[in-house]
């Protein structure tokens, strides 16, 4: 475990943040996600602050161009306003003028700087707590996060944990967790897949990450899940959303990005807790990478002509005997599987005729 504070970088990383929202709150093309905006802006309340910092400061800036102007500076760096002007602006030639420019300027820039770790702080240490969570292969474990959330890891998983005073992240790197959320109304409750992110509060839902698929299935409450629209295979400025309740999941995954979401009030989530694996069209990717967390033996899918891109496997398989799964492959798809190397199995293409 990993134990951490607040520090400046983490007010620098605001500061960008909350400055980047003001160019892109400028530009009419993209002024549509005000949602995204409004989330960001009650997220921390330290983001609202240093948006009115980014303004304040571009409000100085472009007094620059204009020319003479005069600006007081208080005791709060968010009193900085710029002064009315003269109808008619002449050029800064004064030296006087200059300097008494590049000290507001200095100012400007000393908003955008200034260490938020000198701010009072209401929740003092500690600050930031850094955890990981892992398990082996077929390993499956049981843990209670520091806010009395209860996870279960499947296996060969990896969790990545960072709780705040105002957040809980967390980053799925690979594998399956299933969550029960403590409800906490001040800190909301996000678990991040790759470009995946599944934000709750106060819920019961499962995160699956293989392959390059991730997976939301909800149990009890509501989950938000957001994921970037893919265009040619790279993420977008645009994001697309997900509302799931109870009995809903979806998936994402780095070709399609967020898919439609599905209701199945019959289907069981985290059925890998009962040595079950569960597939309705799932990527051969997908399944090949579940399989390999529960097996020493590597999987491994050789399509160099991409014939098995589409590729999708339904049925349910037992994660103690991944052999059986191995050996229905050839049974559902086109492909020949090649146990002849060690501690490796191939999985391929069949030959053309």
């Amino acid at each position: 475990m990993k134990i951490g504070s607040g520090n400046d970088e983490e007010g620098l990383a605001v500061a960008q943040q909350a400055h980047d929202w003001r160019l892109r709150r400028s530009d009419p093309a993209v002024r549509s996600d005000e949602a995204a905006f409004e989330r960001w802006l009650t997220a921390d309340p330290r983001h609202r602050r240093a948006f009115e910092r980014a303004v304040a400061v571009d409000h100085v800036l472009a007094g620059l161009d204009r020319g003479m102007f005069d600006a007081r500076l208080h005791e709060t760096a968010a009193d900085v306003r710029p002064q009315q002007h003269t109808p008619n602006p002449k050029p800064l030639r004064s030296p006087g003028l200059w300097a008494a420019a590049a000290a507001i300027l200095i100012c400007a820039l000393a908003l955008i700087l200034r260490p938020y770790a000198s701010e009072p702080q209401a929740d003092a240490a500690p600050r930031v707590t850094e955890r990981v969570l892992e398990t082996g292969i077929g390993e499956i474990a049981q843990a209670v996060l520091e806010d009395g959330t209860q996870v279960t890891l499947g296996a060969s998983t990896t969790l990545e944990l960072t709780f705040s005073a105002r957040t809980r992240t967390l980053q799925l790197r690979h594998g399956d967790a299933l969550f029960d959320v403590a409800a906490d109304a001040d800190r909301p409750f996000t678990v991040a897949a790759n470009n995946l992110r599944a934000t709750a509060l106060g819920t019961r839902f499962e995160v699956r990450h293989n392959g390059g698929v991730a997976r939301v299935a909800v149990a009890e409450g509501i989950v938000e899940v957001t994921h970037p629209v893919m265009i040619g295979g790279r993420t977008s400025g645009i994001t697309s959303q997900a509302r799931l309740q109870a009995g809903q999941q979806v998936q994402a995954d780095r070709r399609d990005g967020l898919a439609e979401a599905q209701s199945d009030s019959q289907h069981k989530i985290a059925t890998w807790r009962e040595a079950r694996l569960d597939y309705l069209q799932a990527p051969l990717e997908e399944v090949l990478a579940t399989a390999n967390r529960y097996t020493p033996a590597e999987l491994r899918l050789h399509d160099p002509e991409q014939r098995l891109v589409n590729a999708t496997v339904s049925g349910s398989f037992k994660s103690n005997n991944i052999d059986n799964l191995i050996d229905s492959l050839p049974q559902i798809l086109p492909v020949t599987v090649d146990r002849s190397m060690a501690g490796r199995v191939l999985v391929q293409a069949q030959p053309l005729r």
